[in-house]
């Protein structure tokens, strides 16, 4: 069986600063299945299996961002279903990837689809529930990280945040910071105005935010991606900075937290801090020097997967079972 029949090309622009283009591979062996999510809409979970497949196997459930889906993450399923593992990619059912807006999409809401996620993929027939781990993309991996620290669910044995997002204002200043790189001087001085009037500046975003219901994140196959109004509401009632570290420290499970070095959006101070403020006794923290935010090339997810999987070895003495 031939591993790839086509392949699906996609355009992110972050606001001014430099266009990526990348294609992504789409195999062929994947097995679809649709799951009810919320209002009456559709999950979809793709199964990314290993070449010989076993009675059990490691199994990890892998997460896009908001804006993202199964594509995005389709070099890290592959690359851990070379080493044995069951991959699973998701549609989300929350939210319009496809449109200009996330349709009734909140943090609060990705949470009750990840739990519904786990209920389907732990009752698989090929899935090792003593090994079930789980791994966000972005916004993905924040979900992850707040749903296993609010669910206490013991049937994943670890979470990996991937470029994880926790503060969406950070996101802003942190893009903001990469821009003022580059004009030198003017840069700098720049810079040290905005961290100082850091406080007011978000006071104003969410003002605006909260007057337009939409807020600009990122352009994807030319269209703008926003976030409406409803998913600030969230993240101010609900998943507020000060709410999200809280929770965030009660976890029990390991937690591995990768970020990129030359990501364009995610602080690493603010992932740092939510890496500090997390209970579990095996914590690691890395820095992935071939990624940035996207894409996550055939480069980028070995280095994902290669530190990853060296990391659940280290902690629960697993044999690697490369299978290809």
């Amino acid at each position: 069986m031939k591993e790839i029949v086509e392949t699906i090309a996609i355009d992110y622009a972050p606001l001014w600063l430099s266009n990526m283009h990348f294609v992504l591979p789409r195999p062929s062996n994947v097995r679809r299945y649709h799951l009810k999510g919320q209002n009456d809409k559709t999950i979809y979970l793709d199964l990314h299996p290993p070449a010989k497949l076993k009675d059990k196997h490691k199994t990890i459930i892998i997460l896009p961002g908001c804006g993202g889906n199964s594509i995005d993450m389709v070099n890290i399923a592959r690359r851990f279903s070379r080493d044995g593992y069951l991959a699973w990619t998701v549609d989300y059912a929350v939210g319009d990837i496809y449109g200009d807006d996330f349709d009734d999409y909140t943090i609060s809401e990705l949470i009750i689809e990840i739990k519904l996620i786990i209920d389907f993929v732990y009752e698989h027939e090929l899935v090792d529930k003593e090994h079930l781990y789980i791994a966000g993309h972005s916004f993905g991996g924040f979900s992850s990280v707040l749903y296993l620290a609010r669910s206490r669910d013991q049937r994943i044995s670890a979470v990996i945040g991937i470029c994880p997002v926790f503060d969406v204002v950070e996101i802003g200043f942190n893009h903001f910071y990469k821009l003022a790189d580059n004009f030198s001087g003017w840069g700098r001085l720049l810079k040290l105005i905005v961290k100082r009037a850091k406080n007011k500046l978000k006071k104003l975003v969410f003002f605006i935010w909260g007057a337009t219901g939409k807020l600009f994140v990122i352009k994807k196959n030319g269209r703008w991606m926003r976030l409406t109004r409803k998913f600030m509401n969230d993240i101010v009632e609900v998943n507020n900075h000060d709410a999200v570290l809280r929770d965030i420290a009660r976890i029990e499970q390991p937690c591995l937290f990768l970020y990129g070095e030359n990501d364009p959006w995610i602080s690493v101070s603010n992932v740092k801090e939510v890496y500090k403020d997390h209970s579990a006794g095996r914590k690691a923290i890395g820095v992935l020097e071939k990624e940035g935010h996207l894409p996550i090339d055939e480069l980028g997810a070995e280095e994902i997967c290669e530190r990853t999987i060296s990391w659940l070895e280290h902690n629960y003495h697993l044999t690697p079972q490369v299978t290809s």
